[in-house]
């Protein structure tokens, strides 16, 4: 299976093609190879710290919770998902990622025994309270 570098190659390899022989240009379109090229992506994200809480703000719009994946771990809070493409019939342009999306934000290590207290999904923002002890560092005990 040819690499995204050599798919990328071979499509505008193709493209300059196409433009050179001056041939219509049909519309793009979200298929199964661009959402595989594309992908993963990252959402943005706003991170808040507080005296004994973290809140992370996620912008996910158009995800639905049944598609949405979110925990804590070692490694700080993990976001996971996908992003089910939209009908874009007539569309030329697709900005909006679609596909499987990862992000993992770092939880200040001030922030012991944490826990989520609080997640909710409200016009495509992801809102995570993450409370916890403010300590030495992870793990540290008094």
């Amino acid at each position: 299976m040819p690499s995204v570098f050599q798919r990328v190659w071979r499509w505008l390899r193709d493209f300059e093609r196409e433009v050179q022989r001056g041939s219509d240009l049909r519309p793009l379109r979200a298929d199964e190879s661009t959402q595989r090229l594309f992908t993963p992506w990252e959402p943005a994200v706003d991170c808040i710290e507080q005296r004994d809480r973290f809140v992370i703000r996620a912008d996910l719009p158009g995800i639905r919770a049944a598609d949405l994946d979110y925990r804590l771990t070692r490694r700080g809070f993990t976001l996971s998902g996908i992003r089910q493409a939209a009908p874009r019939t007539g569309c030329c342009l697709g900005d909006v990622p679609v596909g499987p999306f990862r992000r993992i934000v770092t939880i200040p290590s001030a922030l012991t025994e944490t826990k989520i207290l609080c997640a909710t999904l409200h016009d495509g923002i992801l809102e995570v309270t993450i409370g916890g002890r403010r300590g030495i560092g992870r793990g540290a005990t008094e």
